[in-house]
């Protein structure tokens, strides 16, 4: 059995090398898509899109919103499932569980990015790339570690001091 979780391991460590090196425009479209979706859902602004490409009306210009491929977070899901799955002592059953949070994480980045895409609409474009470049990637960062701690202390790996 442990020789079988260490081939698991492995080949998740392969697999997102592989995917982190290669350009992969599906996760760049399909984040596109979804924060077009959003900002027309929540916000009202439609923006227009093509490929990995938003277009947003800013400060009285057309705008071209680039989603490459490290903005689909993809970067901070991956820290979040090789730290669960290079973690001694973790069970299978848990790793697995694990693997659903990575929703949480791809969610919380296209708030991020969404929040950017807001502050560029609605003060200036200058203000949106500050926010992407530090607080919105401190964010991201912060919420991916919050996440992996409190799923190792619900599942019992470590327990957080709440008596600070």
């Amino acid at each position: 059995m442990k020789n079988c979780i260490e081939k698991i391991i492995i080949l998740i460590i392969l697999t997102f090398t592989i995917l982190m090196h290669f350009e992969n425009r599906f996760f760049s479209e399909l984040t596109s898509q979804y924060v077009a979706t959003s900002l027309s859902y929540f916000i009202e602004i439609t923006p227009v899109t093509a490929e990995n490409i938003l277009f947003l009306k800013m400060n009285d210009h057309i705008v071209p919103i680039l989603i490459s491929f490290e903005c689909t977070g993809f970067m901070f899901i991956s820290i979040f499932i090789l730290t669960i799955f290079m973690m001694p002592n973790i069970s299978l059953k848990h790793r697995l569980v694990s693997l659903l949070l990575v929703s949480l994480i791809y969610l919380a980045n296209i708030a991020r990015i969404i929040m950017g895409l807001t502050i560029g609409i609605y003060a200036n474009i200058h203000t949106m790339i500050l926010f992407h470049d530090t607080v919105g990637q401190v964010f991201l960062l912060i919420f991916t570690v919050l996440l992996l701690l409190i799923f190792l202390n619900i599942s019992g790996y470590i327990k957080l001091k709440r008596d600070l």
